[in-house]
């Protein structure tokens, strides 16, 4: 979750072209979108205590419009509206274009989400030790 992001957002410090039209570098952590880098490592996290250890449909489509959508947005949209000069209503609204695209993505990470839960429910087991008993008993 957390993890795999701040490895993205390192990537994209040391200079590769991770993010939307091959930006990267230190450069795009003082641009208008900086805010949203940040909410990208709240975001898992979010999600991860809705969701919870037992995923359902309705927990993971909850858990990605609040983590990743609300969350993302709560520390976007200020950035944005700072480096734009706007205030935060005129930046709300200006990115309520993006919403729509944001919400087929809940409904495609549910769907995927739900997918694997049901084809690999032991990957989701968050119980304490449980990776070690299950490389015990692989062996």
């Amino acid at each position: 979750g957390s993890v795999s992001m701040a490895l993205l957002i390192l990537g994209v410090a040391l200079g590769l072209p991770l993010l939307a039209g091959g930006r990267g570098g230190l450069g795009v952590f003082v641009t208008p979108t900086a805010g949203y880098l940040i909410g990208w490592l709240i975001a898992p996290i979010v999600i991860g205590l809705i969701v919870g250890k037992c995923p359902t449909w309705w927990r993971v489509a909850l858990g990605s419009v609040i983590g990743g959508i609300l969350v993302i947005y709560l520390f976007g949209i200020p950035v944005q509206a700072w480096f734009t000069q706007l205030t935060i209503g005129e930046t709300i609204i200006t990115s309520l274009v993006f919403l729509p695209g944001d919400l087929v993505k809940v409904v495609i990470a549910t769907i995927v989400t739900m997918g694997l839960y049901r084809a690999y429910p032991k990957a989701f087991d968050k119980s304490p030790g449980t990776k070690r008993r299950r490389a015990v008993q692989n062996h």
